[in-house]
């Protein structure tokens, strides 16, 4: 492989296994031309570095290498969150879910009919959650196509990988923020169609079928919406119950006594019990665009959850991290592309850095890592880079 083509890192690096287990230690990694990893090595010495320099035939102008602050993690990947929702955040949040939606969601959200409007907020949105690690965000647009396209657009031109869903709305919206279900069937193709189209030359992004949730809709729409999404095999993304209150609400709509308690989500629970689960924001019904704050309040919940269980296991540093990067391409069907960094995965990654004095007196790895867990926010990010090429930095 001629050495233009190949572009090497080393340093400190942290990735998750399959068995949610810490591959942590000093490697070294090449990425090719197309962005995909071509080997990943441990290096424990630097004799064995230059080892690897032959058979790979780069030269040293090609290697980056990694300060003693600094660590390599794959590029974080937000499961849910609302790019319109953006402006908001940190508003209402002492609201109940339906009141917040009406006070604060469905007014700001019925803004983004303005086209410019979304042409100004959607490049903010899309640069921030990049600067902090995101390299792969599934985001709930608007009921506007236009929009929605715009969201779309932005994330191919800025560089970032993501699920972008037109949201689907008949009923229950504040203030005519809704559509007829004639409406809701034919936009949600037409972008799906348009989507897929804009995809045969860049795949980066990708479209989904966006129901909001059971209260916005009506039983037969979401019947034609899941025959959109089978017909284009494209993803599919809405909100499942979150308080009591809307738990009635939807079993008044549907008529079904098939609801269960909600509460704090026993994530242990499920992965023991197979399912795939991924971490993110829900930004701004969650307070911050970070996945570095989901992944604290995804442990912070879980040691609740022990106390109350009497569980003396809580979820892990190394758990949290799993959801937010491996499990996250799980759930996003993406687990063979990214989440990782490793030979065959496209090289979605960050360069984390830390600032504080205190890094320069750790000595073990794993404490390195659990610094940057629960210290890092957007200063903390270096580089990003997603599909190998660097979107975050110089």
């Amino acid at each position: 492989m001629p050495s233009d083509e190949l572009k090497v890192f080393s340093g400190l690096v942290a990735t998750p296994r399959v068995d949610r287990s810490l591959d942590l230690g000093k490697k070294v990694f090449g990425v090719d031309a197309t962005g995909k990893i071509v080997f990943f090595e441990d290096v424990s010495f630097l004799s064995e570095l230059r080892a690897l320099e032959t058979p790979y035939e780069y030269e040293p102008a090609c290697h980056s290498k990694a300060e003693r602050n600094e660590l390599w993690i794959p590029g974080l990947i937000d499961t849910h969150t609302h790019a319109p929702q953006y402006p908001n955040l940190g508003l209402g949040l002492d609201l109940p879910l339906l009141p917040w939606l009406e006070k604060y969601t469905f007014p700001l959200e019925a803004k983004f009919a303005d086209s410019a409007f979304a042409a100004e907020v959607y490049p903010v949105v899309v640069g921030q959650l990049l600067r902090s690690g995101t390299t792969t965000a599934a985001y709930h647009a608007t009921i506007h196509q236009e929009a929605t396209r715009t969201l779309f657009s932005t994330c191919q031109r800025m560089g970032q990988r993501a699920v972008v869903g037109k949201v689907s709305m008949t009923r229950n919206g504040a203030l005519g923020y809704q559509e007829t279900p004639e409406e809701s069937f034919r936009c949600a193709e037409e972008f799906v169609n348009w989507a897929m189209d804009q995809a045969k030359s860049n795949d980066l992004v990708l479209p989904s079928v966006t129901p909001r949730f059971a209260v916005t809709s009506y039983a037969d729409c979401l019947l034609k919406l899941g025959e959109i999404a089978n017909r284009y095999k494209c993803h599919v993304q809405t909100h499942i119950s979150e308080n009591k209150k809307e738990v009635e609400v939807v079993k008044e709509a549907f008529k079904s006594k098939n609801y269960t308690e909600v509460g704090l989500c026993d994530v242990k629970r499920l992965l023991q019990a197979g399912v795939k689960v991924g971490l993110g924001t829900d930004m701004s019904g969650g307070f911050s665009h970070s996945m570095f704050d989901a992944m604290r309040q995804a442990v912070e919940a879980s040691k609740i959850l022990c106390v109350l269980q009497s569980d003396p296991h809580p979820l892990s540093t190394e758990d949290a991290f799993f959801l937010a990067t491996m499990g996250s391409a799980q759930v996003l069907k993406m687990e063979d592309k990214i989440g990782s960094l490793a030979v065959g995965r496209q090289f979605d990654a960050c360069l984390m850095t830390s600032f504080s004095k205190i890094s320069e007196h750790l000595e073990a790895d794993l404490d390195m890592f659990n610094h940057i867990f629960y210290t890092a926010d957007d200063r903390n990010v270096k580089k990003v880079f997603v599909d190998g090429k660097l979107v975050v930095g110089h």
